[in-house]
């Protein structure tokens, strides 16, 4: 039977935060007591430094699939996360899986949306929540899914109905969309999310800061200003939603 070998893949552009650089020991040695040293499991760890984003995750993909691995856990080095990260992601068999977390920046937004409009972990959201894309800051990919991919998985688009760039990592969300591997998002795992900024933001920071973006929101559509995204809300609580974008999801 062949056993998982996972890729844990790092972008940085230098010094790793040391919040994320202790969440990232206690998951290895979680990850390497429970399951690499009962020979369930191996495990690669990966970093490129530099300044393109695309380019890093370019090749970072490209050597996790030459050494071998079945999947590639994407973490940036602005996230706090959990020791059994690894294993609760992986348990859920999808193609594409991660946890969310709040954009670290005032006011937080979320970093998935689905059908034009945020998706949010509400305080009693749980299980998985399929979505048209989420940010790569703890996400599970299967190396086959890179392997189905046209070059290149990782760039820059652009989107003239908004007349702004696309981010990398919705940029990969939707070309792998597009060949039927679906993205999910893991609400219990993102309420353990901690995303690094001037101060550590959660998925909580996203739900209070919600009521001011619905208000800027409000004051573009009766043109008090002049730009506007104009993404509307899918819940019946939230009968408007702040407007989304799709520029990055980080």
């Amino acid at each position: 039977m062949t056993i998982p070998r996972i890729s844990v893949c790092v972008p940085t552009r230098d010094l790793c935060n040391s919040d994320f650089s202790h969440s990232y020991v206690k998951m290895v040695a979680h990850f390497c007591t429970h399951f690499v040293g009962r020979g369930q499991a191996e495990i690669i760890n990966l970093m490129d430094i530099g300044t393109l984003l695309p380019d890093m995750r370019n090749t970072l993909a490209r050597v996790s699939i030459e050494l071998g691995a079945t999947h590639i856990l994407w973490l940036d080095n602005d996230m706090v996360f959990p020791e059994d990260t690894i294993e609760r992601l992986y348990k859920h068999g999808k193609p594409i899986v991660a946890a969310g977390y709040s954009q670290r920046k005032e006011p937080a937004k979320p970093v998935s949306a689905r059908n034009g409009v945020w998706v949010y972990t509400e305080e009693d959201s749980t299980g998985l929540e399929e979505v048209d894309f989420v940010g790569m800051g703890c996400m599970l990919v299967e190396t086959a899914v890179y392997e189905n991919l046209p070059k290149p998985w990782h760039n820059l688009g652009w989107s003239p109905e908004k007349n702004s760039v696309i981010g990398e990592d919705v940029y990969f969300c939707n070309k792998a969309r597009e060949i039927g591997a679906g993205v999910y998002l893991d609400h219990d795992l993102t309420k353990e999310i901690g995303h690094v900024g001037y101060r550590t933001f959660s998925y909580l920071d996203a739900l209070n800061d919600r009521p001011k973006l619905l208000a800027a929101q409000k004051d573009r559509r009766d043109g008090k200003v002049a730009t506007s995204a104009g993404l509307p809300d899918r819940s019946e609580k939230q009968p408007e939603s702040p407007e989304a974008d799709d520029k990055s999801a980080a």
